[in-house]
């Protein structure tokens, strides 16, 4: 089981988990976020044209491009298919929480930060993608949209604007990691950082979405057993069952994909995957019959794998 602050972490939390340069992972999405950072407006053509742009971050990845790369073409294999891929980005996503499991009070290291935030988009785009294609997991990657499509994508679905802040990454930055993750490009020819094993991180996401989708499937059927004060102008949201709280609030960039179509159902979880893993296949045959908030809760955290790094 990913207890405690292992799976508060993957759930969210770790956006505001410090790296040794002092920074949260979420960078503005975190309430600790430095208000020394250093903005700009953005140089980039589009919709992120001249507005605010954080040049800190930017400056702290970007040394690590190289073996970025290099990483995420080791933690995708070869001739990787599309499930194999956001596979290897939910590890990546996930590898601040391995660390902090390791050693429960040090800083998450630089590198390991800056691969956060270099694969959590990809991570988000993948699961959003996912979700609204039947078969696209077993694709090969190399069949995927060229980096060109996706930059298109990008710019025509918003992806790259926040509420505050755009995203920093140039083109093509952009484009160089789509190339990699999808086989078409090489990765640099340098040393790979080292990579969490396992297919936890997977399993988990493919839980989460699974659940937020089907506490969605109940609110849309006028279910609000068991959440306090839904509907009111300040709810007790921590007291609500743990579907609804990740419903209401999305901690993480993944769970704003996956919810951002208000069609979606639970049973699209299982289009993450090329073979659905038992776990969400149950929580997917168990669901449909729960007809209580705190019930589903109880499901999904009886099924929650266990980070153990072989799996």
């Amino acid at each position: 089981m990913l207890r405690g602050g292992a799976l508060d972490g993957f759930l969210g939390a770790l956006r505001d988990w410090p790296d040794a340069d002092g920074r949260p992972l979420g960078e503005r999405a975190s309430p600790l976020y430095p208000p020394d950072t250093r903005r700009i407006a953005c140089p980039h053509v589009g919709s992120r044209a001249g507005l605010p742009m954080n040049v800190t971050a930017l400056a702290q990845v970007r040394p690590h491009r190289d073996r970025n790369l290099a990483t995420l073409a080791a933690a995708c294999g070869p001739a990787p298919t599309v499930a194999d891929v956001l596979c290897a980005c939910s590890a990546l996503v996930a590898a601040p929480v391995v660390c902090r499991m390791a050693a429960p009070d040090a800083p998450i290291p630089v590198e390991v930060a800056a691969l956060y935030k270099t694969t959590i988009g990809f991570h988000q785009l993948l699961v959003s993608l996912l979700l609204d294609t039947q078969g696209l997991a077993a694709l090969p990657a190399s069949e995927l949209d060229d980096s060109d499509a996706l930059l298109a994508a990008l710019e025509a679905g918003g992806w790259l604007v926040g509420t505050v802040e755009v995203c920093a990454g140039a083109p093509a930055d952009f484009a160089a990691t789509w190339d990699v993750l999808t086989g078409r490009r090489a990765p640099p020819d340098v040393a790979p950082y080292p990579t969490p094993r396992g297919a936890w991180a997977v399993e988990t996401t493919g839980l989460a979405v699974a659940l937020v989708l089907a506490t969605a499937d109940l609110l849309t059927a006028g279910n609000r057993d068991g959440i306090e004060g839904f509907g009111a102008p300040a709810p007790p949201i921590a007291t609500w069952p743990l579907g609804a709280r990740l419903w209401r609030q999305r901690p993480t960039p993944w769970l704003v994909a996956a919810t951002a179509r208000a069609d979606r159902t639970a049973s699209q979880a299982a289009r993450l995957f090329t073979t659905c893993p038992p776990a969400v296949a149950r929580f997917l045959a168990e669901a449909p019959a729960v007809t209580d908030h705190r019930e589903l809760e109880a499901l999904y955290l009886s099924l929650v794998a266990e980070p153990d790094g072989d799996r």
